[in-house]
């Protein structure tokens, strides 16, 4: 679901919320 492909949801999603 995300370009960074984090095995931590919360980390991915937190990363695009700041951009």
């Amino acid at each position: 679901i995300w370009n960074l492909g984090s095995p931590d949801p919360n980390f991915t999603l937190d990363a695009h919320m700041k951009g």
